[in-house]
């Protein structure tokens, strides 16, 4: 029994070699294609003017009112 286990070790050893030996590496550069994509340059373009108008309304609800 205790060599069927010795045994049993040393072929999930084997196995485990030769299955990280067979994985594949890859590296994307997501900055460079985000910016080959024309969608993002309007998306940009969006997010700017949404951000512009909330900031405007903040402002606008933090100053005090001259009338009152």
């Amino acid at each position: 029994m205790k060599k069927l286990s010795v045994l049993f070790a040393a072929v999930m050893m084997v196995v485990s070699v030769g299955m990280a030996k067979a994985q594949k590496i890859a590296t994307l550069d997501v900055i460079g294609v985000l910016n080959a994509m024309p969608e993002k340059k309007k998306a940009d373009a969006d997010l700017k003017a949404f951000l512009d108008t909330k900031q405007a309304e903040i402002k606008r609800k933090l100053t005090p009112d001259k009338l009152n």
